[in-house]
């Protein structure tokens, strides 16, 4: 099969993509060649390279973030219909989403979705993550004060910021969801006096911030629960409660 006709079966495939989760977005292919939606469209989609091609046919949020990085596709529109476009595209026709109108439909996270996802991505192995995260195992940016931190510094930096930011109390109640290994209630815990629970679904980070707490002798202020952040008792009562962003797919 020559590069053209594999050119074309992919861009029916995209096509055929977009007429089945009715996706309000126009399309510009790097040849000049678009097509577009029956309804006005507030996002448009260049496609720079026929490599993004295969991503806009079978996309996943990463392989759709990476072909943006690497400049194989832009976007123009409002960002907040550029973010439900791509869960629009990444959507599993069979458990995620609802119709909510004639042209949107919005992702709804499963507990088995969400679990499968966070333990795809972070139960590759403490050691692994040991190699490159800081010694709290923060993972996010750090905070540089000045050029002379390290990356301890920085993310020690950073969770004291946040607990900051937070006006945590001795005595309160912290729940952070999505815990990662523990770094934030460690540290609000040790340095602010609160008793602190956090929840996980990856294994390997129940595991590690578990043997952290009773290393640091914080049991009685501290719990790691190997929990979907659902199933916490409605009874149970917080005064701040930190979530991150959304779970990371595949």
């Amino acid at each position: 099969m020559t590069t053209g006709l594999v050119a074309d079966r992919v861009l029916s495939l995209v096509e055929q993509r977009l007429r089945d989760v009715q996706a309000p977005v126009n399309v510009r292919l790097w040849n000049g060649q678009t097509f577009a939606p029956p309804a006005p469209s507030p996002v448009t989609v260049t496609v720079r390279s026929p490599r993004a091609l295969m991503n806009l046919a079978h996309p996943s949020l990463g392989a759709l973030a990476r072909s943006y990085v690497e400049g194989d596709i832009d976007l123009e529109g409002n960002m907040r219909e550029v973010l439900r476009l791509g869960e629009l595209l990444v959507a599993d026709e069979h458990e995620v989403y609802q119709p909510r109108s004639n042209l949107w439909k919005f992702w709804r996270h499963t507990r088995a979705a969400d679990r499968r996802n966070i333990q795809h991505h972070y139960d590759v192995g403490n050691d692994f993550y040991a190699l490159w995260l800081d010694r709290n195992r923060v993972y996010s940016c750090g905070y540089f004060k000045n050029q002379e931190d390290t990356l301890d510094a920085a993310q020690e930096n950073k969770l004291d910021h946040i607990c900051r930011k937070l006006l945590l109390k001795p005595g309160e109640r912290f729940l952070d969801i999505g815990c990662g290994w523990g770094g934030l209630v460690l540290w609000a815990a040790q340095h602010y006096g609160v008793k602190a629970l956090g929840v996980t679904l990856s294994n390997g980070q129940f595991d590690y911030a578990t043997q952290r707490v009773r290393e640091l002798g914080l049991g009685d202020r501290v719990e790691i629960r190997l929990q979907d952040y659902r199933d916490v008792p409605e009874n149970d009562t917080f005064d701040p409660v930190l979530r991150p962003p959304t779970p990371c797919a595949k």
